[in-house]
């Protein structure tokens, strides 16, 4: 009972934190870029419209984001979600999500690399899974350095299905990494291109695989990558 209280009140200061200074900044970024557009427009060079927009895009996406995996992990917290299962592929999986993160992988030059086009099925709900793996895709490439490279695939492991996700990025510390996936101890830093975010994402991720019978794993070492597999059954 003591740990669940522990739990339920790091879930509340999470939830307000969020609100509060991670869901508000992206507002105020918004606002101040449209305000400089909205009054500046005639004194701006082409160059400073170009950059202003892709600023306001970014935000917007980043935003979008934040508050559908909110409105996910408030579902869980609640109750209020069914579990769909159907049988689908993880390349299906792999190829929405990729295509989903194009813009974004051609902004910073990266590599991806897709290994094994074999079809392994799955039994999960897919929803659940596409936003494990937008999570996952997404901080890969928020850590690698422009002109890097991120390799996706799918294997078979025993009586699982895994969906890996490999980077050379920056890597996690490892003194970081037993924070990972804690509410209570909120883990979150800059990408490579200044991009934000929460550290809430992993989070989700691994509730929602779970929720499937999965897991979530990581490999990482500071400054060679990171390598998180999604761990379903076949």
């Amino acid at each position: 009972s003591e740990q669940q209280l522990i739990e339920l009140n790091s879930t509340k200061d999470k939830f307000f934190s969020i609100l509060s200074h991670d869901l508000r900044n992206p507002f105020n970024s918004l606002l101040g870029f449209s305000e400089l557009l909205a009054n500046n427009i005639d004194d701006l060079t082409e160059q400073e419209v170009k950059e202003s927009a892709r600023t306001l895009n970014r935000t917007a996406h980043n935003l979008f984001n934040l508050l559908t995996n909110l409105l996910e992990w408030s579902k869980l917290q609640t109750g209020n979600f069914t579990i769909e299962k159907t049988e689908f592929t993880l390349n299906q999986v792999i190829n929405y999500t990729l295509d989903i993160f194009s813009d974004a992988i051609t902004a910073k030059n990266i590599i991806v690399a897709k290994e094994n086009d074999d079809e392994i099925n799955v039994y999960a709900d897919r929803n659940m899974i596409e936003t494990a793996s937008r999570n996952i895709i997404s901080n890969a490439i928020k850590f690698t350095n422009p002109g890097g490279r991120i390799t996706v695939g799918c294997k078979i492991n025993g009586n699982f299905a895994e969906l890996y996700v490999n980077d050379n990025g920056v890597g996690i510390p490892i003194e970081d990494q037993a924070r990972l996936f804690k509410i209570d101890k909120q883990f979150s830093t800059e990408g490579t291109n200044y991009e934000k975010g929460t550290g809430f994402g992993l989070l989700l991720s691994k509730e929602l695989v779970e929720k499937n019978d999965g897991s979530i794993k990581f490999i990482s070492e500071k400054e060679k990558g990171s390598t998180f597999i999604i761990s379903l059954p076949l």
